[in-house]
């Protein structure tokens, strides 16, 4: 595994929050910068929300950054 993303869940089960861990991380990080996860999209292991909610919810937080 090069990538796990594990997401945070609101009251509702939508995800409010993404965040990224790698072999030599300690901890996960908080998913501050998508260019620190989109070229691993496709191998990575997601936790907590579906890998389409994890992306979309990416997609839509970094709109701006990722487009």
């Amino acid at each position: 595994m090069s990538l796990l993303l594990v997401s945070e869940q609101d009251e509702e089960g939508a995800v409010a929050w993404v965040w990224h861990w790698r072999p030599g991380f300690r901890v996960a990080r908080p998913l501050n910068d998508p260019s620190e996860v989109t070229q691993d999209l496709d191998q990575a292991e997601f936790f907590g929300a579906s890998r389409e909610d994890t992306v979309a919810w990416i997609e839509r937080q970094f709109a701006s950054e990722i487009h």
